[in-house]
């Protein structure tokens, strides 16, 4: 795909720029009613489930990660290479020409398999990413430890925050219990910068699972590896009373749908992973919890993700898991108001 035209099908849609500067873009006259996700693309050059994403003529896809896998330390032609297989892929193109595409990275398309922030090709995946995803050289990111950034749509009544988050670049493996070892100190005070901004909906975006924790195999990743920094996050959104919050997240070759028992209100993390690979022992891998709870079953194949926004004077939320074919698999609507601190 030549870069002229991605430019022009990716900024099609952002009517408005907002001077929120280092923050957040402001896109406030394209007002998102069907947001939709995945991840983990094996095959740069395959993905037809993009054609089934595709005819639902969504508002939005978010990518949660693994959109390539590089798998390499040492090899930096292979982000060139494989991005440009993504971009000439006619699927990609279709989507793209559809509605606009955010991403974020999780570890192979940031460059190999569970690397953390000493991963030596860091500035060089950054580089591949921003210019593939046509990310300007304006841009804060470039000034940042990482790719993190925000996007909102719509006007102020129907306002909608997707945050996308970098879980990579800062990431220390070796002291899982430390302070910042997850985002880094300056990502998380973007962050809650960010969650202070007026919002009725805020789609926060993981490269690895939020609300689930898995102990039953060691080569899962997740929040739930660093504790600390996971109830951080959820003390955050507690202790600003934000309001609207669900997650989305990859990695895990399999789609489901979790949600806290004791937080203020229920945090829902939507997980969609696998565009065309799936393991289907995925799902097995659940440590019982009283802190959190499946909703609905897992999908063991080939899917995407996707809420539907019901707006009116009862909004609500319809987290969706769809199969290959694009069908409903499972869903569960969650009004908005119960997504809110109670006065």
């Amino acid at each position: 795909m030549k870069i002229s035209m991605l430019v022009s099908l990716m900024t099609a849609f952002s009517i408005v720029i907002g001077n929120a500067g280092e923050l957040v873009e402001v896109h406030q006259d394209h007002t998102l009613d069907h947001i939709t996700f995945g991840s983990c693309l094996k095959n740069p050059s395959g993905g037809v489930i993009m054609d089934q994403v595709a005819k639902l003529q969504p508002d939005l896809f978010v990518w949660l990660g693994d959109n390539i896998y590089v798998d390499t330390n040492d090899r930096t032609e292979r982000f060139d290479k494989l991005y440009t297989k993504l971009g000439n892929n006619p699927y990609f193109k279709k989507l793209q020409s559809t509605c606009p595409n955010l991403a974020i990275w999780d570890d192979h398309d940031y460059g190999n398999n569970n690397r953390d922030r000493s991963y030596p090709l860091k500035s060089e995946a950054k580089k591949a990413f921003a210019k593939f995803w046509q990310i300007p050289g304006s841009s804060p990111i470039w000034k940042r430890d990482g790719i993190y950034r925000a996007h909102e749509y719509g006007p102020a009544d129907k306002r909608v925050q997707i945050i996308l988050l970098d879980g990579r670049w800062n990431l220390d493996k070796q002291n899982t219990t430390e302070k910042d070892s997850y985002l880094g100190a300056e990502q998380w005070a973007w962050l809650e910068k960010i969650l202070m901004r007026p919002a009725k909906v805020r789609v926060i975006c993981s490269g690895v699972q939020v609300v689930k924790i898995n102990t039953m195999h060691n080569g899962w990743e997740m929040w739930g590896r660093h504790p600390e920094e996971r109830t951080r996050l959820f003390e955050l959104i507690t202790r600003h009373k934000i309001n609207g919050v669900v997650f989305i997240s990859g990695d895990m070759h399999v789609a489901e749908i979790f949600c806290t028992t004791k937080t203020a209100y229920p945090f829902y993390d939507v997980t969609a992973s696998g565009m065309d690979i799936a393991h289907p022992h995925s799902g097995k891998f659940l440590t019982k919890n009283a802190d959190f709870k499946p909703v609905g079953p897992p999908l063991l194949d080939k899917n995407f993700g996707g809420i539907q926004i019901e707006w009116g004077a009862n909004p609500k939320l319809t987290l969706e898991l769809r199969n290959s074919e694009g069908k409903r698999f499972h869903s569960h609507s969650v009004p908005l108001s119960a997504l809110q601190f109670k006065p």
